[in-house]
């Protein structure tokens, strides 16, 4: 065991390449394939749209449906977070994304892709909010100052 500048112990081994904790590289290996599958729809989208029949404003609407799914259940996500057990979130939401996702090509009609849809964005969801949020867990021993810098570069990185 080595004793950290913060006062905390841990293993000698938990540190990985470039100085990160292991599990924030796992973190962000998984936040990798979250993203990947994320963006699966958009590829898929000419085809989905001859081989079901869609309207554009039908597959715009599956869009939509994907992306508030994905992201507006963020919020909801992390409040359960914070009263119930983060870790089964962070394991079932990418299992989730990764099983349903693929799904999208055997949709048999347009109520079965949004439902694949839907149940794929509640997974990404799960997982991408408390990913990030756990980085700032394992990562205490960095000064304020870096916090603060990386909070800022996230701020504008999101608004541009």
């Amino acid at each position: 065991m080595t004793a950290e500048p913060g006062g905390s112990a841990e293993p000698d081994g938990s540190r990985g390449p470039f100085g990160l904790h292991r599990t924030v590289l796992l973190l962000a290996a998984t936040h990798f394939i979250v993203d990947g599958y994320g963006n699966i729809l958009a590829p898929l989208l000419p085809l989905l749209i001859t081989n079901l029949g869609l309207s554009l404003f039908a597959a715009g609407t599956l869009q939509m449906c994907f992306q508030l799914a994905n992201s507006v259940s963020q919020l909801a996500f992390g409040h359960i977070a914070d009263r119930w057990r983060p870790r089964v979130l962070l394991l079932a939401g990418p299992i989730l994304c990764v099983i349903v996702l693929p799904l999208i090509g055997l949709a048999p009609n347009p109520v079965i892709l949004a439902l694949v849809l839907i149940l794929g964005g509640l997974g990404g969801a799960a997982f991408l909010h408390l990913g990030s949020q756990r980085r700032g867990f394992l990562e205490r021993d960095r000064s304020r100052l870096h916090r603060v810098r990386d909070r800022r570069r996230r701020i504008v990185n999101g608004i541009a």
